[in-house]
This record gives structure tokens, sequence and C-alpha cells, in this order.
């Protein structure tokens, strides 16, 4: 059985080589599978790395 790993918005953004901010504006985009508790985002690891396999990107252009 796989543990379920979860990551914080700063680990997700060093496993993904982009800033935080960068993440975050992705996050408000619903561009980056993550879950929200209360205030708190969250990423599944398993999640994010099936989303960058699916040609999920860190783009620069996200407004």
């Amino acid at each position: 059985m796989n543990k379920l790993i979860v990551l914080k918005p700063k680990e997700t953004a060093q496993m993904l080589h982009c800033s935080y901010g960068q993440l975050m504006r992705m996050v408000r985009a619903n561009r980056i599978p993550h879950y929200r508790i209360g205030t708190h985002v969250l990423f599944n690891k398993d999640k994010v790395l099936e989303w960058i396999d699916n040609g999920g990107t860190a783009q620069k252009n996200i407004s």
C-alpha cells in the first residue's frame, strides 16, 4: 500500500523549481492539483508528479 505524501507549498515550489509566488498563482488559477484545508494549501506528491507527467508546467506567464 502506498503512503500518502503531502507537501506544503514551499516544498512543492522547490520540487517544481519555481518560486512560491508563482506556485500560488497556479493554485489561484486552478492550474495545479491541490487541496485546501481551511486556509492551508496542500499538495499530494503523487498527484503533482502525475500532473507533471501529463504536461503540467510552472509557466512563467501566469497572471
